[in-house]
């Protein structure tokens, strides 16, 4: 159940990074960049790629 919820999470994050709106500054962009690929980190590793 927890691993379900993670993933619905880290696909609503993943699909809000498409809305983010290109005037914020480049520390918030680097940031979401981060997180972004912290989250795709974690999915590879859950589908054992």
């Amino acid at each position: 159940m927890n691993v379900n919820l993670a993933e619905a999470n880290d696909i609503a994050m993943l699909a809000a990074f498409k809305a983010v709106p290109p005037e914020i500054d480049n520390d918030s962009r680097r940031a979401l960049a981060l997180l972004r690929d912290k989250m795709m980190k974690r999915a590879r590793e859950r589908a054992g790629l």
